[in-house]
């Protein structure tokens, strides 16, 4: 009867709470992945700090799941501050009946009703009670507003983390693939600048040709230099690629093509 009702009540305050804590979880997720992403992108994290964050999430989760464990017996056990029955008659009283105090005495004379001298009476009193909670709704009690407000933060949520993706992609994903590889230590990318010192050459067909880079800034331990022909046809035609070093005590850059028959462009690159 009254008890009936309120696990009824119950129950939908359980999805109601469950709904809501959903989305703060998914909004936190979200929060979290981006800062993550964007803080080894600037910093170059250590294994050591990467490995510590992941061994502080898994910690959160089993702690998580304990909790909810912990919380379902408690539920179960009618134990829960926030579930228990003589709380939700309390909340539903004062929100859905005239009186704050009516749900939570029809329950106490309904464990009584067996001990009670004005047996007719507590019968009476429990039937019009349960008169009024067959004309209520359930979900009226929990405002969907909540739920909405939540919504919309995860949406904005989702909406900034795709933006930040896109405009960090090429960095973003080499970042995720260092915080799945928590135990992995990388080597910091070091800044430089390469400058052609060569630049546009005329050369007489046959001849053999010199290209060279500078490099400002920390000086890579070596560079990629590609050759291709300008009239490049696949199949006919093929790249020239060499790796170069640095001369001796200086931060120049230097590669020979030999016999030159054909126009090329050429470009320096380096490989992380």
């Amino acid at each position: 009867m009254i008890s009936q009702y309120l696990t009824e009540i119950r129950r939908t305050a359980i999805v109601y709470d469950i709904k809501i804590t959903g989305w703060k979880i998914y909004t936190l997720f979200l929060s979290l992945f981006i800062t993550g992403l964007m803080v080894e992108n600037i910093f170059y994290l250590s294994s050591f700090t990467r490995f510590a964050v992941w061994m502080v999430i898994i910690s959160a989760i089993i702690i998580g799941i304990t909790w909810f464990i912990i919380s379902a017996v408690q539920i179960k056990a009618n134990a829960f501050g926030r579930y228990r029955w003589s709380y939700l008659a309390r909340i539903t009283g004062k929100h859905a009946l005239p009186k704050e105090d009516t749900l939570i005495n029809a329950l106490q004379i309904e464990r009584d009703v067996q001990e009670s001298e004005s047996t007719e009476l507590s019968h009476a009193f429990i039937d019009q009670t349960t008169q009024k909670l067959k004309k209520l709704n359930l979900p009226g009690l929990f405002p969907l507003e909540r739920i909405h407000h939540w919504k919309r933060i995860t949406f904005i949520g989702l909406t900034i983390s795709i933006l930040s993706l896109a405009f960090t992609w090429k960095h973003s994903i080499s970042s995720l693939y260092r915080w799945t590889h928590p135990k992995t230590e990388f080597i910091v990318p070091k800044p430089f600048k390469l400058k052609s010192l060569s630049r546009h050459m005329n050369v007489l067909g046959g001849e053999n040709t010199v290209v060279s880079f500078s490099a400002i800034g920390d000086i890579p331990d070596s560079l990629q230099i590609e050759f291709k022909p300008v009239a490049f046809f696949p199949g006919r035609d093929s790249l020239i690629l060499k790796t170069i070093y640095p001369t001796k005590d200086k931060n120049i850059f230097t590669a020979e093509l030999k016999e030159v028959f054909q126009n090329y462009r050429y470009r320096s690159f380096y490989t992380s």
